[in-house]
């Protein structure tokens, strides 16, 4: 699903997201004829977003960030840099970007807003 979908059906991120894009913080890349040999060996059970996502970064080195176990256990299987989101949120907590506070704060704030959980909390703060 395109961000600009995930904006129209209210997810708060999206916004966060497209404004980055709109400022160049962000760039946009598409899949071309170098990410096509991984897409092929994906499982079929990944999405064509997690599909083309997981390509691009395999044959461009980048490293990936999903909110799915299995993702991240497939690209650590196969010798791909991945994050889960609890891992961007320990970062933010370790650096001293956020303290602890304003983290459970945007814990909440995305298990609210999209209406997901974050497993495993006590690692953030750990």
């Amino acid at each position: 699903m395109s961000f600009v979908k995930y904006y129209e059906k209210g997810y708060f991120f999206a916004e966060s997201v497209l404004d980055c894009i709109k400022n160049e913080y962000i760039d946009v890349v598409a899949v071309d004829q170098n990410d096509l040999p991984y897409m092929l060996g994906l499982p079929k059970s990944f999405g064509p977003g997690e599909r083309d996502s997981i390509a691009m970064c395999k044959s461009r080195g980048y490293v990936f960030l999903s909110n799915e176990k299995k993702v991240y256990n497939y690209c650590k299987k196969h010798g791909m840099q991945c994050l889960l989101l609890p891992h961007i949120l320990k970062s933010l907590w370790k650096e001293n970007i956020l303290d602890k506070e304003d983290v459970e704060e945007l814990i909440t704030e995305i298990e609210s807003r999209d209406n997901t959980v974050i497993t495993d909390k006590d690692s953030i703060f750990s």
